[in-house]
């Protein structure tokens, strides 16, 4: 919005009925939320003022003052007692300074080299970047502008939307005023956990130790303006002024989508629905896949939705592969424990109480105007010792904040068996790149459970009618050139396709 604030929405959801249903309460409810809570209240107060009352009706009070009068004198502490006060106290004083002298040297932020790069990554975590500033070595001359601006324009999933979970120091190289460490952190993001590994040098001046700064990359782009040509699309909504609900010439047409393939397998004990979808229409299409598993009596078992294992904003004829795993729902046994912190990977496996043995899919597109962004692309890739490498190279005009690479896994005869996701922690910047690595997947356990597309609608239409009016006559060999060969383990070609997410789209 104008105003800084982005709206994320999920499309191919039904608006709200004008009468929301509301759930009545019964009236024996209604009478024991308003009653029993006040009564009670007012029931303890004459319970607990009763027992004073009767004491002071029977005279019982004067027992009382009787008691104080003929009570026994104090004499004082014993000289023994006074001793072992006096030994305790000193006690508690020496641990107490003790443990104040230890809690300052673990958190004087300067006084040791482990203790800078933790007090400088815990600035970072929490987007202090002057006190992080103020722990690198003066003496390379970064002032606090440059490295503002070095930080600013840096931006990814890492560096973006991270939380600092754990840090781990170990010291290679020592001496009494130099120390070249290796850090380990562990990082919380909204989508996964991220390892990753730091070196940095630290050196000690005037009884202080700081670190010395990272170089900065000086790759700069060869041309300083950059031109691109793109179609763009607008959806207008509302064309005209009212707050009526919706008119029907205002609803756009769904866009066409094919399911190309699709099979239900099970790898390392999880069910998963695999296959291609392809946007068939004009105009480009938001798609939502929803699976669902039935046992030989076609009696549903499980239903879930494709989460990162798809592309889901597609321009026309592009196409994309998708994964569906089924997830249960999380902590709903007794038997489960709530983790303490917030935990990205976290996958509860459904407990299905029959083997399924078909599914179904129910795909949906709506037209989507934002989120296109496809001016990425894949150099320099190498397959080795099965380790996938390569470059991403942005020569567009938007920064992408979370690049994705989806690599799709294929038998010898061309039919997907796997679908599989890597985020890059890093984002790209405008005619910059970004190097990934991937490892390849151990596919021999897989098993095909089922596979068609006779159970398959798109737009509430059966695939086969979108298939018989469109594409009697598809050409299969643009699939194979889409495919690279490889004998993997379990597979023998693969394809790897990107999706981009703009985090500040202009």
């Amino acid at each position: 919005l104008e105003n800084g604030i982005m709206v994320w929405e999920r499309l191919n959801i039904s608006p709200l009925p004008k009468v929301i249903p509301k759930d009545d309460v019964p009236n024996f409810l209604k009478l024991m939320w308003g009653l029993i809570p006040v009564g009670t209240l007012i029931l303890a107060f004459i319970i607990n003022i009763q027992i004073p009352w009767y004491l002071k009706l029977k005279g019982k009070a004067a027992l009382v003052d009787d008691y104080f009068h003929h009570a026994p004198k104090y004499n004082g502490i014993s000289s023994g007692l006074s001793f072992v006060n006096g030994v305790w106290a000193i006690g508690i004083i020496g641990i107490s300074l003790f443990g104040i002298y230890h809690f300052y040297l673990d958190n004087a932020t300067q006084i040791s080299a482990n203790n800078v790069v933790k007090a400088y990554y815990d600035a970072l975590d929490f987007k202090e970047f002057e006190r992080a500033h103020s722990y690198l070595d003066p003496e390379e001359e970064v002032s606090l502008s440059q490295y503002m601006l070095e930080v600013s324009v840096t931006d990814g999933l890492l560096s973006s939307y991270a939380k600092l979970d754990a840090i781990g120091i170990t010291e290679t190289k020592t001496s009494k005023n130099y120390v070249e460490m290796e850090v380990a952190t562990k990082w919380i993001t909204p989508l996964e956990k991220v390892v990753r590994n730091y070196q940095h040098t630290v050196v000690k001046k005037n009884g202080q130790w700081y670190i010395k700064p990272k170089k900065v990359d000086n790759d700069i782009p060869p041309n300083q303006l950059i031109t691109s040509n793109q179609t763009q699309y607008y959806n207008h909504g509302r064309r005209r002024i009212t707050t009526q609900q919706t008119y029907h010439e205002d609803i756009l047409r769904q866009p066409i989508l094919e399911v190309l393939s699709a099979k239900l397998v099970k790898y390392k004990g999880s069910y998963s629905i695999v296959g291609e979808l392809q946007n068939i229409d004009n105009v480009p299409a938001d798609v939502s896949i929803k699976g669902t598993l039935y046992n030989e009596n076609d009696k549903e078992l499980a239903q879930h939705d494709v989460k990162f294992h798809a592309k889901h904003k597609l321009m026309p004829k592009e196409t994309t592969s998708f994964r569906i795993d089924f997830e249960g729902i999380a902590w709903s046994s007794t038997k489960d424990t709530l983790p303490p912190t917030f935990d990205p990977d976290q996958f509860t496996p459904i407990s299905l109480e029959e083997q399924p043995v078909t599914f179904d899919l129910q795909c949906a597109g709506n037209v989507a105007t934002s989120d296109l962004y496809k001016s990425v692309a894949l150099q320099n890739w190498h397959l080795d010792q099965n380790l996938l490498t390569g470059t991403l190279f942005n020569y567009g005009t938007q920064e992408v904040t979370i690049p994705q690479i989806l690599t799709s896994y294929y038998s010898d005869q061309g039919d997907i068996l796997w679908v599989d996701h890597h985020f890059t922690l890093d984002g790209i910047r405008i005619q910059r790149k970004q190097s990934f690595e991937i490892p390849m997947l151990d596919l021999k356990e897989i098993e095909v459970i089922a596979e068609g597309l006779e159970n398959c609608y798109v737009n509430g239409t059966p695939n086969a009618e979108i298939t018989n009016n469109y594409f009697s006559d598809r050409n299969e060999a643009v699939k194979w050139e889409m495919m690279r060969p490889y004998n993997g383990e379990g597979y023998h070609y693969f394809k790897v396709e990107l999706n981009n997410y703009i985090g500040n789209p202009k």
